[in-house]
């Protein structure tokens, strides 16, 4: 299981990524076992990011 302080750090790096490219925040922000997933529900989008145990993070995008 990824720690919370690794997953809040995930969640501040993708907000601030957003922000310096001008994108919209999202509407809600979940905390998975091994993952953040980051919700707009007007445009039904989520971005999963994945935190693996050697630290990297691998972002994917899936829309409904």
């Amino acid at each position: 299981m990824v720690s919370m302080a690794r997953k809040r750090a995930a969640e501040q790096d993708f907000r601030a990524l957003l922000e310096d490219h001008g994108l919209p925040q999202p509407d809600a922000v979940e905390y998975g076992y091994e993952c953040v997933r980051f919700l707009w529900h007007e445009e039904k989008l989520c971005v999963v990011v994945d935190i693996d145990d050697c630290g990297d993070a691998r972002v994917s995008m899936d829309e409904n």
